[in-house]
């Protein structure tokens, strides 16, 4: 039996802790790969900032995507992560698509949601701000559309960032239809 090949997609605003919750994931060394269009852009246009050709930044990640597929199948690697805000739901419904068709048969998604306030007060924290009006736009967007099991997500966690970032409590998992609930039911959109 062949094993699956896993993707872990996250969302998020900047600030909600993605890009920490990555780095825990890589440092328990069971996903040795994350995919970041951050690093991504800097590599390519020399700061993450510059947004550049979504073109070659997609090359690239699927370059990468597809360095990640070797490397599970050759059992180095659980799977990969893929770190993006991933806010839209058109954007985040052609991804899964093109990540199906290169091979990821297990795909979930991991959303950090965090008060628009903490993630505002944590970008104003960072060396690389993302402008305020960016942050609030991303979160009315993700707020308007959130992620679901009908983007093409074979699992869904819904999380809580911690104060340091990463995921501190799991709100809820879907699978299939199914809702589990977890944690103490704070609502992590209450602002």
């Amino acid at each position: 039996m062949v094993a699956p090949i896993s993707l872990l997609v996250f969302m998020g605003v900047p600030g909600s802790g993605k890009s920490f919750l990555g780095t825990c994931l890589f440092n328990s060394d069971r996903y040795g790969q994350i995919i970041s269009t951050d690093r991504i852009r800097g590599e390519l246009f020399g700061s993450p900032e510059i947004q550049g050709c979504w073109t070659q930044i997609w090359q690239r990640v699927e370059q990468e995507l597809r360095v990640g597929i070797t490397q599970v199948h050759a059992g180095q690697q659980m799977g990969v992560v893929y770190d993006a805000t991933n806010v839209s739901r058109s954007q985040r419904k052609s991804l899964l698509v093109r990540c199906r068709r290169l091979g990821f048969s297990q795909i979930t998604g991991i959303q950090l949601t965090m008060p628009l306030w903490v993630c505002l007060e944590r970008n104003g924290l960072r060396s690389r701000t993302v402008p305020e009006p960016v942050i609030e736009r991303m979160y009315r967007q993700l707020r308007g559309g959130p992620p679901s099991l009908g983007d093409g997500f074979d699992r869904l966690i819904i999380g809580i960032g911690g104060p340091q970032g990463g995921l501190v409590e799991v709100k809820n998992v879907v699978c299939s239809g199914n809702v589990e609930s977890s944690g103490s039911g704070v609502d992590a959109w209450n602002d």
